[in-house]
């Protein structure tokens, strides 16, 4: 067990996490969404856990768009954003 590890991948989970939250995402597809937030966890060196999940209003979680996806955020629109984070598989 690892503990530096599972310290890092939560310190970058955070970080994206905080990243994700404070951007204005009205006029983004989805996909964009998660292909950015994925790319943010990777450039920081790590993996995501999961497919990074973006609901969109009554969807409650665990939505993950796929790449022809063109669901796109609106004004107004609640989106939730979940990921994940490994580091050498410590999540």
């Amino acid at each position: 067990m690892s503990t530096e590890e599972y310290r890092k991948a939560g310190k970058i989970a955070a970080e994206v996490r905080e990243d994700a939250r404070k951007r204005n995402h009205v006029g983004r597809t989805l996909y964009e969404i998660c292909e950015q937030v994925e790319g943010m966890i990777r450039m920081k060196g790590a993996e995501p856990a999961f497919p990074c999940n973006t609901s969109l209003n009554e969807i409650a979680a665990h939505y993950t768009a796929e790449p022809n996806d063109q669901t796109m955020v609106k004004d107004g629109d609640v989106l939730k954003i979940d990921i994940g984070v490994h580091v050498n598989g410590y999540i």
